[in-house]
């Protein structure tokens, strides 16, 4: 990684990387549509009733999954006033969406409260994403696979878990889910990976509430 790139940004191209065919696949889907509808206006067909319905469907897809990355953002997490409830939700509909038609199910939990930080939570958040991202069955080779969030909050400190059973691959040595624990690190928290390749294997991390106000790392542009 660039010393002049900080850890969130590096954090959302990776991200980014494993979104991108979800994100190519509905965006091509809007395309196809419209060509379409275009076709249609040039021939002077009659457009069919159901044709207004399916680019309502694809922009509405679209805008879901722009909503879900944008909601991810320090600055939407404090401006919502998050609990971890809504954030791990937040999550779980990310996943879902970047896993359609991949046989993976999702299990989330989260204490009601308290409100969440937002800078650190983000922090966090990513590191998550960093972790499950790459455990993904690949569109066409379908398998079975459970992943899971969680948060818990203490009087003193939050604890996040990601998990996935069965790994895939070795997360240990795979440099996205090696990120996942710097980000923890940047937040001011600590990390561990548990588990084994073709078992269950889990991110745990901790941060005290006392790091969470210190936590101010800079934005660079890309």
């Amino acid at each position: 990684m660039s010393a002049l790139v900080d850890p969130l940004e590096h954090a959302w191209r990776i991200v980014y990387g494993h979104l991108a065919p979800m994100i190519l696949h509905e965006t091509n889907n809007v395309l196809t549509v419209m060509a379409g509808l275009r076709q249609m206006m040039r021939t002077s067909q009659l457009l069919p009733e159901r044709m207004g319905a399916m680019i309502d469907d694809q922009l509405q897809r679209v805008d879901l999954i722009m909503s879900c990355i944008r909601a991810l953002s320090a600055d939407e997490i404090d401006q919502e006033r998050l609990t971890p409830v809504q954030m791990v939700h937040r999550l779980e509909k990310l996943v879902q969406l970047a896993s359609k038609s991949r046989k993976v199910l999702l299990i989330v939990s989260a204490d009601e409260a308290p409100i969440l930080n937002g800078v650190s939570t983000e922090f966090m958040a990513l590191s998550m994403l960093c972790f499950l991202l790459p455990m993904i069955p690949p569109r066409g080779k379908p398998a079975q696979v459970q992943m899971g969030i969680e948060i818990q909050c203490e009087a003193d400190q939050q604890r996040w878990a990601a998990s996935v059973n069965p790994a895939l691959h070795d997360l240990l040595g795979d440099p996205d889910v090696g990120f996942a624990r710097t980000l923890v690190r940047a937040a001011g928290g600590q990390s561990t990976i548990e588990g084994a390749q073709g078992g269950r294997m889990i991110l745990r991390a901790v941060i005290s509430n006392s790091s969470l106000s210190a936590v101010d790392t800079p934005r660079t542009d890309a």
